[in-house]
């Protein structure tokens, strides 16, 4: 059993993550651009990214079409935004199969090799996200 005792309880948080995530690209979107703010703790105690840095503003350059900016913003935005438009579609279709799709990402994820590529990959961006911070201004 992984961290959701029902299906149910998994489709909630599903749903309510999406419609967040959703809320919250709107919200930016609708925003000058350099007028949103800094929600991120890490940042605005260190001034440096986090991983998920910039995921928003990537993600609405993908969306305008600017791929390599979107891209240098925060890589990630590449994975994030196509989960954004299909994962409401698995959960209302195959919501079963989401369900044991996410408990075997759980299992697989707490297996030492699969975690070992997550770390590595999430270093990298913020690596990546911590020099661009540096030194593109």
């Amino acid at each position: 059993m992984g961290s959701f005792k029902s299906k149910r309880s998994f489709l909630l948080f599903a749903t309510l993550i999406l419609l967040a995530a959703y809320a919250w690209l709107a919200f930016n979107w609708s925003c000058e651009e350099g007028e949103g703010f800094i929600i991120c703790p890490f940042r605005r105690i260190t001034t440096l990214p986090c991983p998920g840095c910039g995921l928003t503003t990537s993600i609405l350059l993908l969306l305008k079409g600017e791929f390599l900016q979107a891209l240098s913003m925060n890589p990630l935005g590449i994975i994030a935004l196509p989960v954004l438009v299909f994962a409401p579609l698995f959960l209302l279709f195959r919501s079963d199969r989401c369900y044991n799709l996410w408990n075997s990402a759980e299992v697989s994820a707490s297996k030492g090799r699969v975690a070992l590529i997550l770390v590595v990959v999430i270093a990298l961006v913020w690596l990546y996200l911590i020099i661009h911070s540096l030194y593109v201004r």
